[in-house]
């Protein structure tokens, strides 16, 4: 943390020519992969009561039962 402080500090004192890389050598976008599932917390009136539920996008799954809210 100190080092990046330093950089941020005096960048030019640590100056570098940058190298560019085409676009055809990129890694593909879509191969891409997330170390953890992506979950979401969807919601829905049930008797005039509101209640959530999580959803695990990654595995199109649902984690938990239907939890009320208020």
């Amino acid at each position: 943390m100190v080092m990046m402080m330093v950089v941020l500090a005096s960048p030019m004192a640590f100056a570098q020519e940058i190298e560019t890389v085409p676009v055809s050598m990129q890694t593909d976008i879509d191969t891409i992969q997330p170390k953890t599932d992506i979950k979401e917390w969807r919601y829905a009136v049930f008797d005039g009561h509101l209640y959530r539920r999580l959803y695990n996008r990654s595995t199109g799954r649902w984690e938990t039962d239907w939890i009320l809210v208020e």
